[in-house]
């Protein structure tokens, strides 16, 4: 369970990352957390563009699911399914987005049933976004 692999996996496959300048921080077994600078993600009024704070939210859950798939030694294709956001206040510093595992067992048992499971995950923004997402695996061949 590397952030250095995390973060090597989202410079090499999804530009967008390195273009806001998320970077992944922390991750302790259950919850990650990953941050972007306020600058390259800033909207005309001087806060944090919607844009940006969903792609970071999405970004986390995504994130947590490939490092609970690398942590099980149980590799899989991961694509965000379905996802909404809302939007509490204004971002005004650094974009830190933190999403938790939390309790997952049904879905984990289908993942090593079938080899297809949804995962509903969290992602909080800074306090200013929450997305909700359903993060869809299928088991790499």
């Amino acid at each position: 369970m590397s952030l250095a692999n995390l973060n090597a996996i989202w410079a090499s496959d999804i530009p967008l990352s390195g273009a806001m300048g998320i970077v992944a921080e922390k991750f302790d077994g259950d919850a990650l957390t990953i941050r972007a600078p306020l600058a390259p993600n800033i909207n005309v009024h001087g806060t944090g563009f919607a844009g940006s704070l969903y792609a970071i939210a999405a970004l986390c859950g995504w994130g947590l699911v490939h490092l609970q798939l690398e942590q099980a030694k149980a590799p899989g294709s991961i694509v965000i399914a379905s996802a909404s956001i809302s939007y509490d206040k204004p971002c005004n510093g650094d974009l830190i987005a933190r999403c938790s595992w939390g309790e997952q067992s049904d879905a984990w048992q289908r993942y090593l049933d079938t080899g297809k499971a949804r995962f509903a995950l969290t992602c909080d923004v800074s306090g200013s976004a929450t997305l909700q997402g359903s993060y869809a695996v299928k088991r790499d061949a």
